[in-house]
């Protein structure tokens, strides 16, 4: 339950601001309000809604305050994780695979299951790295920039740019090139996937 309100969150498909209603989403799914009650209160913990007891529960507005923090963080993670791996032959053929999924999402023109793709990418590096457990508890501490990441990747001209960094990424991987594959992953953290400018555009009531 956790998992599946938390990724409804970081997809947007719960949108910033919206009122959540336990009732509904337990009829829905066809659970009690245990299970529910405590998903909530672990997204609560994780800053991704706000819970006011006997009163109401929203999906928490994106804080640009949040983000350089949160940049931060993700960029320590991955550039660790991309300097730290010794990848041999079938790592790099499942990273390889990965790659061949996200480009056929992209000619799919489906956005949402790229995002998918593009986490399950970064998600295997920590694999092999034997770290997969830092990874995703790190993530639970950048669920604002997390959410205008996957927003502006669902947009097909960053979704193609995202796929051509990761692949530049793996190739400089293969060559054994970390000081090039750490440079490719630094720009693109720091380029439009983490620019809010269009979001706010479009959805201005989505930020704090």
């Amino acid at each position: 339950m956790y998992l599946l309100l938390r990724l409804k969150i970081l997809r947007l498909e719960l949108k910033p601001g919206q009122r959540i209603r336990m009732d509904e989403f337990c009829r829905r799914l066809q659970v009690s309000r245990t299970p529910v009650r405590e998903a909530l209160l672990l997204l609560a913990h994780e800053n991704l809604i706000d819970l006011v007891p006997q009163k109401y529960t929203t999906v928490s507005l994106l804080c640009p305050s949040r983000f350089p923090d949160e940049i931060f963080l993700l960029e320590s993670l991955v550039c660790d994780a991309v300097w730290s791996i010794k990848a041999k032959q079938n790592d790099i053929d499942v990273l390889k695979q990965d790659l061949r999924a996200q480009q056929t999402d992209l000619g799919n023109k489906d956005y949402f299951q790229f995002v998918m793709d593009y986490k399950t990418f970064f998600s295997y590096i920590f694999h092999v790295i034997g770290k997969e457990y830092i990874w995703e508890d790190g993530q639970r501490h950048c669920g604002h920039i997390l959410r205008l990441m996957y927003a502006n990747l669902q947009r097909k001209p960053m979704a193609q740019e995202a796929y051509q960094n990761n692949l530049q990424i793996l190739q400089q991987i293969e060559l054994e090139n970390k000081i090039k594959a750490l440079a490719v992953a630094r720009k693109f953290l720091h380029g439009d996937l983490v620019d809010s400018s269009w979001l706010q555009n479009v959805n201005s009531d989505f930020f704090c």
